[in-house]
């Protein structure tokens, strides 16, 4: 369970970070086509292994009330852009592939919040260790 609730986590991190990207972007409406970028299953699963490896793990956690904390301002984020975007749907402007997607499936993003603020004690939290190193440390991640 507590594999789950990393990785659900790490998921929203990701969209956030991308989302960011997106909505930062110095060409509003431009939409990158390259498909260079995109890597196959094995190659993502190499590069996720290299990642993994690069990133040890250390003692368990001590704040939770940061990643609570974190969380509900991530939440938050995700869900005025995905207000912003329907809004731009609704007026006709070109939405990313990767807006469909949110607009699509911000219910389990939903979801996963609920799940992540059920399920997650301070005790759990607490025991989870962290990445040691990395613009991440500090962050729980999984140990190996």
């Amino acid at each position: 369970m507590n594999l789950l609730i990393v990785v659900s986590y790490a998921v929203l991190v990701g969209l956030i970070a991308y989302l960011l990207t997106v909505v930062t972007s110095k060409k509003p409406g431009h939409i990158s086509r390259n498909r260079k970028g995109i890597l196959t299953p094995e190659e993502l699963k190499r590069y996720a292994e290299n990642i993994a490896k690069n990133h040890p793990v250390g003692k368990p956690a001590r704040s939770f009330s940061w990643l609570i904390r974190k969380l509900n301002d991530d939440y938050a984020f995700i869900k005025n852009v995905y207000k912003i975007l329907n809004a731009d749907i609704r007026d006709g402007s070109p939405v990313a592939p990767a807006a469909e997607w949110l607009l699509d499936n911000f219910y389990i993003i939903v979801e996963q919040v609920k799940l992540i603020r059920r399920n997650l004690s301070k005790g759990q939290y607490t025991r989870l260790p962290v990445l040691k190193a990395g613009y991440l440390r500090a962050i729980p991640g999984y140990m190996r």
